[in-house]
């Protein structure tokens, strides 16, 4: 556990973050950070680092992601729901978009954890989609998603829609694929999701 209490006031710091953070993910991650430290009564560090703040309590994180692996939050110190604002994950992709899509095959190749039911239970709360971790399989999705209209592919890892592409025919399909890292992908997952034009999101 933390050696602080609320009392105690904490050190409240933007750890961890994107490492391509832009600027302003990183000055509304700071904002955030310091916010929570005023409501804490806590003092915001940043720039924090834990090589450079070694010793001392273990401060309050605000990661801008999910911790994944509970080795990589045991590392940080975090022991519990009072040591950071966020989550900790088992495994990475279970904090991305990914998990909100099945496969394109049942039999297709998926990392450990991954949970194959849950497509079905989010049912239609979500857009007509697939998850793919090989190219391969993104494209046979994505084909068969085509015959409904042009595709959206969504990087997992991407923020704020950076990365996406639209493909209105197989073709376009295939080059947008291949500008993928295949790597990320299959790490984390690519999503092809329909595209909607004219919406209005609440």
């Amino acid at each position: 556990m933390n050696s602080f209490s609320l009392a105690d006031g904490p050190l409240v710091v933007a750890y961890p973050r994107r490492a391509r953070a832009s600027e302003h993910e990183v000055a509304s991650h700071d904002a955030l950070a310091a916010r929570l430290a005023a409501l804490l009564g806590g003092r915001h560090v940043p720039d924090y680092r834990p090589s450079r703040h070694r010793g001392g309590s273990v401060p309050y994180y605000v990661p801008d992601r999910c911790i994944a692996g509970a080795a990589r939050a045991t590392i940080l110190g975090i022991a519990g729901i009072a040591d950071l604002y966020g989550g900790v994950v088992p495994h990475a992709f279970v904090a991305t978009k990914s998990i909100s899509h099945g496969l394109t095959l049942p039999d297709a190749p998926a990392p450990a954890g991954w949970v194959a039911s849950l497509a079905d239970a989010l049912g239609d709360a979500v857009l007509a989609g697939y998850t793919a971790f090989r190219p391969e399989d993104a494209l046979a999705g994505g084909l068969r998603l085509l015959q409904r209209g042009p595709v959206r592919l969504k990087p997992a890892d991407a923020t704020a829609g950076r990365g996406q592409e639209v493909a209105s025919d197989a073709d376009a399909l295939r080059q947008a694929l291949e500008r993928q890292c295949a790597r990320t992908m299959g790490r984390l997952g690519l999503v092809i999701e329909e595209d909607l034009n004219e919406v209005e999101t609440c």
